[in-house]
């Protein structure tokens, strides 16, 4: 706080930052200056596309707790997607998320990717059916935009940064904290080809 009172100007990566800044530091909104997060030049639609020999949606994010890990695991089981697909998540298993999974009997639904660089991410964005994240919290959300720079379809949370990032009309924006309303945003993109089309482009 005595840093962004003393600072001739406070940058921040979205609007709802901005507005979290104001609220806590009381500076003048003409000092705080919004400029959004960049990405890779990785993540294009053109390039390899990774495959599980079945159709997959993706969390990007770590597990963490307003990353709403839980709900998008209960979501994903109780969706008629899970039938056909499976969900992978980045990087490794850590011991909470394999209790989780194993508790809501899902083993054979998950998936995780293990370390990856920018281009086996992008790979891996290509190759899904679409981003799942519906965290409860974000000041910006970099796996938005990394996925429809891939020309991956998203569906994200309609609370904080997340709607402004997505933008208007180009992700599918669920209440986070429903696993239903998850379940539903899911099933939705896995049947509606028209949709994740018009998502995509």
């Amino acid at each position: 706080l005595p840093a962004a009172r003393r600072a001739h100007t406070v940058f921040t990566v979205s609007e709802f930052s901005k507005g979290e800044v104001l609220e806590w530091s009381g500076i003048a909104a003409d000092r705080v200056v919004v400029v959004g997060n960049g990405i890779s030049p990785a993540f294009t639609p053109d390039g390899p596309r990774h495959s599980l020999g079945r159709p997959y949606f993706l969390h990007v994010g770590r597990r963490v707790a307003h990353k709403n890990i839980l709900r998008l695991l209960q979501a994903f089981r109780d969706s008629r997607a899970a039938r056909d697909a499976c969900l992978l998540l980045t990087g490794d298993e850590d011991d909470a998320t394999a209790r989780e999974i194993d508790a809501l009997g899902m083993r054979a639904s998950i998936r995780f990717t293990g370390p990856l660089t920018d281009e086996a991410l992008a790979a891996t964005y290509r190759g899904a059916m679409a981003l799942l994240f519906p965290s409860l919290y974000e000041g910006f959300g970099l796996p938005i935009i990394e996925a429809m720079a891939c020309g991956t379809p998203v569906l994200t949370s309609n609370v904080t940064a997340m709607p402004e990032v997505a933008g208007c009309d180009a992700a599918l924006l669920i209440d986070p904290d429903r696993p239903e309303a998850i379940s539903l945003g899911i099933d939705r993109l896995a049947e509606d080809q028209e949709l994740r089309s018009r998502l995509s482009a």
